[in-house]
């Protein structure tokens, strides 16, 4: 049996890539930057985080994205009075795995969620609500899924999965980007995700063995899998928007851009 879940009061949102399907403007402005309606981006992922419960939100930033810490200290008063804000530097784009460490003081041994700013997500309830019930009863990792056309196979990465109960997932495998022809299912992970604070020893210990390109999460998830630990999907109900890319930003503009971060 899982040990008991503490309710998830802290969240990581990493947030010091490097915008490449974006350039050139990313070159100069963070994507995090990019308004969607009259609120950039990074609010509306934190603002989710908030009403999600989330009293202390660490963000991850790289030297060049100051504006990101400038905007939401002096900008964001509706934020700053019932969040605290911690930003820590990630000096190179080194990935996921690697941002996780950076939080690990800052999680202080509790469980936490990591919200991806790339994805806004538009539904009846917030993913993390969403995934809530599911954490509580397994631990380990759970992670947002979502339907996803079969032309987008080679964008996200995939999950074997197995349904163990209505929207609840096990992961049994962690699968490379593929065609979509060869896609295994429709379902893809999210920019969202419950860990329990274990997870950040395996990121820790992971992120000293030598290898070539990023430590990305998908290390940790295959990780905790080779070692028997769980590792749970929930498919949420609503659409993910993808704003790492000019025609997911759009379709993001579009659908939020009326609105305002609750």
């Amino acid at each position: 049996m899982p040990a008991v879940v503490r309710t998830i009061l802290k969240a990581v949102v990493p947030a010091a890539g490097l915008g490449q399907r974006l350039r050139p403007i990313t070159n100069v402005l963070p994507k995090e930057m990019f308004p969607i309606g009259r609120h950039p981006a990074i609010e509306w992922v934190i603002g989710e985080a908030v009403n999600s419960g989330c009293t202390e939100v660490a963000v991850v930033i790289s030297p060049r994205k100051r504006i990101i810490e400038e905007y939401l200290t002096t900008c964001c008063p509706r934020l700053t009075n019932v969040c605290r804000l911690t930003f820590l530097i990630q000096s190179e784009p080194v990935g996921l795995g690697h941002a996780l460490c950076l939080a690990r003081e800052f999680c202080e041994g509790h469980p936490f969620a990591v919200l991806l700013p790339d994805d806004l997500v538009d539904g009846p309830q917030l993913p993390l609500w969403q995934m809530t019930t599911a954490f509580k009863a397994t631990g380990g990792v759970v992670h947002a899924i979502t339907q996803e056309p079969a032309e987008n196979a080679s964008r996200y990465g995939r999950l074997q999965l197995r349904q163990v109960g209505g929207r609840v997932y096990r992961v049994e495998a962690i699968l490379p980007r593929t065609t979509p022809a060869r896609a295994p299912s429709l379902l893809a992970g999210v920019g969202r995700y419950l860990f329990s604070p274990e997870c950040l020893d395996y990121a820790a210990m992971l992120a000293d063995q030598p290898r070539a390109g990023e430590f990305d999460d998908g290390m940790i998830l295959q990780y905790m899998l080779d070692i028997g630990k769980p590792v749970h999907g929930v498919h949420i109900a609503g659409r993910r928007y993808d704003i790492s890319t000019p025609d997911g930003y759009l379709a993001a503009w579009q659908c939020f851009g009326r609105q305002r971060p609750t």
